[in-house]
């Protein structure tokens, strides 16, 4: 018997791009823990100086985040929630639709999700 070979993901690529008052992150393959605690990071000092922005998630290339990923993006949230005026998810699978939603449960927003721009 041989053991198995335990992979991991591919990590995902992400940019974090500010246009006036809204915020677009983009999303491409797997959030691991460390691309998930820096794109959290971006977010958080590309909203520091707003008093209100709109996000939307451009997530149809992702596959999947870690739990230290959610833990982050879930931490900024809490830390912006009453500046955020509306999110929306851009082509997200079921599971990646469901962390935006508890996301926006953070944030006192409810999420659009729409399949394309």
């Amino acid at each position: 018997m041989t053991a198995a070979a335990h992979l991991s993901p591919p990590t995902a690529s992400w940019r974090i791009e500010r246009r006036g008052k809204t915020i677009e992150a983009h999303f491409d393959g797997y959030l691991d823990a460390d691309a998930g605690t820096e794109s959290a990071a971006e977010l958080e000092r590309a909203t520091k100086e707003l008093r209100e922005f709109r996000l939307i998630f451009d997530v149809g290339a992702m596959e999947g985040y870690d739990n230290e990923a959610r833990r982050a993006w879930s931490r900024v949230m809490r830390l912006r929630r009453q500046h955020i005026t509306s999110i929306v998810t851009i082509g997200a699978s079921p599971i990646i639709r469901l962390g935006a939603s508890l996301l926006g449960m953070l944030a006192g927003v409810v999420v659009e999700h729409r399949q394309n721009t």
